[in-house]
């Protein structure tokens, strides 16, 4: 099953691109996202759905990557719909529904965005290619080496709980817990699973500062198997990613949408 933050080798497009381009095409798209309006969202979700084939992903693999965060965007939509002002619709606005729904999208967007990104970039490349983008700060005394190891530790840290909670709520179910019921029972059962995952974390994070350390890990910014130049299929991806940007932005400005 593939989970936010996994890396899945396959012999696709989006795999084969250099990661610096799919970082800089990743922040192009969360701009998008965040600020593209309707047009931008809907044009990222049909060109999220044209590339599926392009990064070696199927719609249930991404839906499965997903699920497990799917309580906070119906939470966004909820609070919004709530406690937005506007024409009341029973106990919510329309304006709220909207809000809510314009939120709970742009944060499935963005999931999708890394999603993509961390699925089609193994963690060495990712760290080597922000690295490689953040290189030029290092003249101002910023540790590039530092701040691109701590991106990819998060990122991968991501799945790693995912799966640590799945484990733990197996763990729970052989016990005789019954996760069968209504949402507030489900949700009982899930807090009481915070504080071994949250000690199973910070059991993970003294291992791998051990790990680094041992590793003689210092602050420049760790180097790739892959080399310096773009190829073809690089530019043309970016430029297309640009382009996209470019025609939301102008169509977010044209038409009359929120």
């Amino acid at each position: 099953m593939l989970r936010f933050g996994d890396y899945t080798p396959r012999d696709s497009l989006l795999h084969g691109l250099d990661a610096r381009v799919k970082i800089a095409a990743s922040a192009i798209l969360s701009v998008v996202a965040l600020t593209g309006g309707w047009s931008g969202l809907a044009a990222l979700t049909i060109a999220g759905a044209l590339s599926l084939r392009g990064a070696g992903l199927s719609f249930k693999e991404v839906l499965g990557a997903m699920k497990p965060l799917l309580f906070f965007a119906f939470l966004l939509f909820t609070m919004h719909a709530f406690f937005h002002e506007g024409r009341p619709l029973i106990d919510v606005t329309g304006a709220g529904v909207l809000a809510g729904l314009y939120t709970a999208w742009q944060y499935l967007a963005l999931v999708a965005v890394g999603i993509f990104l961390t699925a089609t970039t193994p963690p060495s490349e990712l760290v080597a290619g922000l690295g490689r983008l953040l290189r030029p700060l290092e003249r101002w005394g910023v540790p590039v080496g530092d701040i691109s190891f701590m991106v990819a530790v998060s990122l991968r840290f991501i799945p790693l709980l995912l799966g640590e909670y799945e484990r733990l709520r197996a763990a729970r179910a052989a016990r005789g817990a019954d996760w069968e019921g209504g949402v507030a029972k489900r949700l009982g059962l899930a807090v009481g699973l915070v504080i071994p995952l949250l000690l199973g974390a910070f059991r993970r994070a003294d291992d791998l500062a051990v790990a680094v350390e041992a590793r003689g890990y210092g602050h420049r910014a760790p180097s790739s198997l892959r080399g310096g130049e773009m190829g073809s299929p690089d530019r043309r991806f970016l430029a297309a990613v640009a382009s996209l940007a470019l025609v939301v932005i102008v169509l977010h400005h044209a038409l009359p949408l929120p």
